[in-house]
């Protein structure tokens, strides 16, 4: 991704594009980017941040959608997903969190619930991908 482009044009839009299956889960180009933007010591910590952080904003989106009070919750939860994985350069994941977040600015909300399997295995596997090849490098 060259310096210029924005994190987020490979995701609009999102419906249009499918779910992001054939996105990989994590460009590396996205971190050297953002290196570049902040040195990559707080790359890496943006980056350990993330992993640390996945698991609770998973459950967290998994909770605001089973309350349908709590579409505002839902909604700000999905954003920062999609927002801190494309900044990180998970691709995938950002695609599935654009799709979620139209579907729940739609209030469709079984078809919100039925994405969250997709979300949760996605991000797992982007953890498992950001560990080892960012991370551990």
């Amino acid at each position: 991704m060259s310096s210029s482009a924005s994190p987020f044009s490979s995701l609009e839009p999102a419906a249009a594009q499918g779910r992001g299956a054939e996105l990989p889960l994590l460009d590396l180009a996205a971190l050297r980017s953002l290196e570049d933007q902040v040195k990559e010591p707080l790359a890496r910590n943006f980056a350990a941040d993330y992993i640390f952080m996945w698991e609770s904003r998973c459950q967290r989106l998994t909770t605001a959608l089973a309350d349908p009070d709590a579409r505002e919750k839902a909604l700000d939860t999905v954003i920062s997903i999609k927002v801190s994985s494309a900044m990180i350069g998970a691709l995938r994941l950002a695609r599935l969190a654009a799709s979620l977040e139209e579907q729940i600015r739609a209030a469709a909300l079984p078809e919100a619930v039925s994405t969250l399997p997709a979300v949760a295995e996605c991000g797992k596997a982007t953890i498992q991908e950001l560990r080892l090849r960012y991370c551990a490098a």
